[in-house]
This record gives structure tokens, C-alpha cells and sequence, in this order.
């Protein structure tokens, strides 16, 4: 059975823009597609669900409300872990930079 992680960023933005898909649905299936995959790659080193939770909360009321919406809208992105984050441990791909001293 086809997921919303499993269609593309094209089709994913067309159903979000004609309220077909939620931007919370996608990021839900997309989180659930990390949690199951992600043990076996490593590929997502931090993570910051909740946060995104709510950008995509304020994603789906623009859609609701019929706001324009930019070509990327609702579509959740995973930054690499070479470029600092707001908010997230940065370890530059090292376990040396992964517990930082405060």
C-alpha cells in the first residue's frame, strides 16, 4: 500500500495544494518511515519531530485558510547533519562533535 513518504516532492506539494494531502499526514508517514528504516542506516543523527509537528500544524492552516502557498509548502526536509541547525546538535558526520561541552 502506497504511503504519503512514498510519493514524490512534485506529488506531495499537488496533493497538499489541492487539499487532498495534509502537510501533517506527510510529515507523520515520513517520521514513521525514519523510526522504522533509520536502525538499520543511521541516517537522521538528530532529530527535532516536535518542532516540526508544529511548522506543519501552521503549514495546514495556510492550506485550509487558502493562503498562497510557496512551491515547497508542507513538505518536510531533513538537513545534513555538515550544516548547523538551529536548535539541534551539529557533529559534522563525527561522534567526536556529537556531545558538545556547554
Amino acid at each position: 500500500m502506497t504511503q504519503p513518504c512514498d510519493f514524490t516532492a512534485l506529488e506531495s506539494r499537488r496533493l497538499i495544494g489541492t487539499k487532498v494531502l495534509s502537510p501533517v499526514e506527510l510529515l507523520e508517514s515520513c517520521i514513521a518511515c525514519i523510526e522504522a528504516m533509520n536502525p538499520a542506516v543511521n541516517a537522521i543523527v538528530a532529530d527535532c519531530y516536535e518542532r516540526a509537528r508544529r511548522e506543519a500544524r501552521v503549514a495546514e492552516e495556510a492550506v485550509i485558510r487558502g493562503r498562497e502557498l510557496g512551491p515547497l509548502h508542507g513538505l518536510p526536509c531533513a538537513i545534513k547533519d555538515l550544516n548547523r541547525t538551529a536548535g539541534l546538535v551539529t557533529a559534522y558526520g563525527s561522534q567526536i562533535y556529537k556531545n558538545p561541552r556547554r
